[in-house]
């Protein structure tokens, strides 16, 4: 809903559990501002970033998960499961959005991806959050692998949207 209700040049997505830090968001702007056909998108991967609070076989998991899906995607993004982003505000409302919870993080880096478009990446560290619990379980992680297999290899025309005819 808030994608088709957005009206700006561009959106930003982040999760409201303060693990993305909201002081990276003037960083996002000012590249949006150079580049603003990019995605610009965290990484919790590159030098000097951190994760904090996050378990040893979850990030173990984590990093194979980047690189294999790196491999399949061919890209050298460090970071596709960390949705911290902003988009340009078109390009998010001609893609067809399917995923729900956690996977929709993934399909934000891979249908953009399989439509060429560009990003820059910055560094981000990661934090646990301090309140609440987390909704995503380890083993929730596994429903990525649907998403990840599903756009690598749907026809393009099913990863925009199809404008409906009355």
């Amino acid at each position: 809903e808030g994608i088709k209700m957005a009206k700006g040049s561009h959106l930003i997505l982040m999760s409201t559990d303060l693990e993305t830090d909201p002081k990276l968001v003037c960083r996002f702007i000012e590249e949006a501002k150079k580049s603003p056909d990019y995605i610009i998108t965290a990484s919790r991967w590159m030098k000097g970033c951190s994760f904090k609070g996050y378990s040893k076989i979850k990030l173990i998991c984590n990093f194979i998960f980047q690189k294999m899906v790196g491999i399949l995607y061919g890209t050298r993004l460090t970071d596709l499961t960390y949705a911290f982003r902003i988009f340009p505000t078109d390009l998010m409302k001609r893609i067809h959005w399917e995923e729900l919870k956690h996977p929709f993080f993934v399909e934000t880096a891979l249908k953009p991806l399989r439509l060429k478009v560009k990003f820059l990446e910055i560094p981000a560290s990661w934090k646990a959050r301090t309140e609440g619990e987390s909704q995503n379980s380890f083993f929730a992680n596994f429903r990525y692998f649907g998403t990840v297999w599903h756009v690598r290899f749907c026809p393009i025309r099913e990863i925009l949207e199809q404008k409906q005819t009355t």
